[in-house]
């Protein structure tokens, strides 16, 4: 995957496909483990009702609103904070992430 995803640069529509990238373990491989782990599956951001989970809305307004459509920014606003990916997990894998946090 490059460093945008390509024809959607800053729309909904990017963002929701670069943060269903993420949840899947593709932009960073050391979440990957993670994935069966999640409380919603990473399809579900891409949904037409995906607005009525407060964790993908969540996680698009905050990718959105930093203007984030590549790995490189993603990790750059997620350096320190793991919270909007925790939202996603149970809380028994917290602390687990927070060990690799940030998954580079």
């Amino acid at each position: 995957m490059g460093t945008t995803i390509d024809g959607y640069r800053a729309s909904v529509d990017g963002v929701k496909w670069l943060a269903y990238f993420f949840l899947e373990g593709q932009v960073c491989p050391k979440l990957k483990r993670f994935v069966p782990s999640l409380l919603t599956t990473p399809g579900s951001i891409t949904k037409s009702w995906a607005r009525l989970i407060p964790r993908t809305q969540a996680i698009v307004q905050t990718l959105q609103s930093q203007g984030v459509v590549s790995k490189h920014k993603l990790l750059e606003i997620w350096g320190s904070d793991k919270k909007s990916y925790q939202k996603w997990l149970p809380e028994s894998a917290h602390a687990e992430v927070a060990q690799i946090w940030p998954p580079l």
